[in-house]
């Protein structure tokens, strides 16, 4: 039994735990394996990410300062991504991210140029940002 399980199991037969947000916290986003005995004291539930409208309305809640039709690229290309073979799929914080990003540097429409310099708010890992980075051209026509 891993250190991580173990602790995981302690506090939650110690009823330190008191919601999911204190399980996520202590766990965070370990890759560790979790043991059978952990896993079966959890729920698990899978919540699929937001289809690029649903992003699209998520982002004008969050960054209402970004303009309609670059809301709508941003939600259109990060769904493309997450299309892609990556280790990490852009979460939707990160797609918020971007969106504040591109605000504050004055984006008004995505472009080639942009996406590259801006990618690695999006993606983590060096190799997603190479994977990406070879299919620009086509998230972005995909996205206008």
């Amino acid at each position: 039994m891993s250190a991580l399980t173990f602790l995981a199991l302690r506090r939650l037969a110690d009823g330190r735990f008191h919601s999911g947000e204190d399980v996520a916290r202590a766990l965070g986003r370990s890759r560790a394996t979790l043991s059978e005995a952990l896993k079966r004291r959890c729920l698990h539930l899978y919540i699929d990410f937001p289809g690029p409208e649903e992003e699209a309305r998520i982002i004008t809640l969050k960054v209402p300062e970004l303009e309609e039709r670059l809301r709508r690229q941003v939600a259109r290309f990060v769904n493309g991504l997450r299309k892609l073979d990556v280790k990490k799929a852009p979460s939707i914080a990160e797609t918020l991210d971007w969106a504040r990003a591109l605000v504050a540097l004055g984006v008004k429409e995505l472009d080639a140029p942009t996406i590259k310099r801006t990618l690695n708010i999006v993606l983590k890992y060096e190799e997603d940002i190479r994977k990406a980075e070879g299919r620009v051209g086509d998230l972005l026509r995909a996205s206008q």
